[in-house]
C-alpha cells in the first residue's frame, strides 16, 4: 500500500525544526516541504492549490509552520484545505495566534488567566492608559516571535519613547501588565490532548526575555495537573492542536502569556530529551492512518 502523503507548509527555507520533521516523517509518510510563497491558487472549473506540479488538495495531511508575514495568504490556503486534508489547526487559529492581543482576548473569553492588556492606535489615545497603570509594563508589537518586538518600560517617560517609535511604523500600541517572575516562563508543548514535554525557560543575565533563541536556557520540568490542564484549555480555546503554550507563574497563580503557531522545539528537545518532531509526525499519522 502506498504511503500517506504529508506536506510541511512553511514560510521560508527549512530550519532545524522542519528538517527534523522531514527526517522523522520518512518512515511513515511520503513527506515534502513546501514554502508558502511558492504556492499558487488556481480557481477555474476546480480549485487547485499548486506547489510546482503538485496539488496540495491531493495530499493526505498538511502540517502548517506559517509565520506572521504570511497570515492572510496562509489563511486562504488553509481554508481551502479545510475538511479535505488533515490539518491539526483550524484556519481561524492562524490570524488569532499571530496577533498577540487577539490571542489574549480569546483566552480571556474562555476563562483562562492572562495578564491585563491594553490596545490603542495612537499616542494620544494611550496617554490616559499610561497615567493609570503601574510600572514597569511590557510593550509589544502585535506580530512577531522569538522575543522580538517585546520591550520593557520602567516609567511613563520610557514608555512614551517606545510608543513614539511604534507609532512611526504605524503599528497599534499593545501594552501588557508586567508579571513578577517575568524573567522566567514555562513552555508547554501541546500535541493533541497531551502536554508531551515542558521546560522552564530562564532569561540571560540582564534581560527579561526567556526565549531560547534570544540566549535563554531551558530546564526540564514536570507540570502538575493544574498547569497541564491550563495549557490544554488554552490550545482548545484557540483551535490549535500542535502548539507551544507559554506560562508565567505569579503569586496570583499561573497566567498564559502566549500561544505559538510555529513553536520552535530544538531547545525543548535538548532540555527534556523528548523527540518532539517524532511525536508531531506520529500525531499527524494517526489523523490519516484510517482514511
Amino acid at each position: 500500500m502506498a504511503k500517506k502523503r504529508l506536506c510541511i507548509l512553511g514560510s521560508k527555507i527549512p530550519e532545524f525544526e522542519e528538517k527534523m520533521l522531514l527526517k522523522e516523517a520518512k518512515g511513515l509518510f511520503g513527506a515534502s516541504y513546501v514554502r508558502l510563497p511558492d504556492v499558487r491558487i488556481e480557481s477555474r472549473k476546480n480549485v487547485r492549490i499548486m506547489a510546482g506540479n503538485a496539488n496540495l488538495l491531493m495530499t493526505d495531511a498538511v502540517l502548517p509552520r506559517i509565520e506572521w508575514q504570511h497570515v492572510q495568504y496562509g489563511y486562504a490556503i488553509l481554508k481551502l484545505l479545510e475538511n479535505r486534508v488533515a490539518i491539526p489547526n483550524t484556519p481561524e487559529s492562524l490570524p488569532i495566534v499571530h496577533d498577540k492581543f487577539l490571542t489574549l482576548l480569546y483566552l480571556h473569553a474562555a476563562g483562562i488567566p492572562v495578564p491585563e492588556t491594553y490596545l490603542a492606535s495612537t499616542r494620544t489615545a494611550v496617554e490616559d492608559i499610561l497615567e493609570r497603570i503601574q510600572y514597569p509594563v511590557i510593550i509589544k508589537l502585535l506580530m512577531g516571535g522569538e522575543g522580538k518586538g517585546v520591550m520593557k518600560a520602567e516609567s511613563k517617560s520610557s514608555a512614551m519613547a517606545l510608543i513614539d517609535t511604534i507609532e512611526r511604523i504605524r503599528q497599534p500600541i499593545f501594552i501588557e501588565e508586567y508579571l513578577e517572575g517575568g524573567h522566567e516562563d514555562i513552555r508547554a508543548m501541546v500535541i493533541g490532548d497531551e502536554v508531551v514535554a515542558a521546560m522552564k525557560r530562564i532569561a540571560p543575565t540582564g534581560d527579561f526575555r526567556a526565549n531560547i533563541s534570544g540566549g535563554g536556557h531551558g530546564e526540564k520540568i514536570d507540570l502538575d495537573s493544574r498547569m497541564t490542564n491550563l495549557a490544554l484549555k488554552a490550545a482548545r480555546a484557540i483551535g490549535i492542536e500542535i502548539t507551544g503554550v507559554d506560562i508565567i507563574e505569579t503569586n496570583r497563580g499561573p497566567k498564559i502569556v502566549e500561544v505559538n503557531y510555529k513553536p520552535q522545539f530544538s531547545g525543548l528537545m535538548k532540555a527534556t530529551g523528548v523527540n518532539v518532531a517524532r511525536l508531531m509526525v506520529e500525531y499527524m499519522y494517526k489523523k490519516v492512518r484510517d482514511l
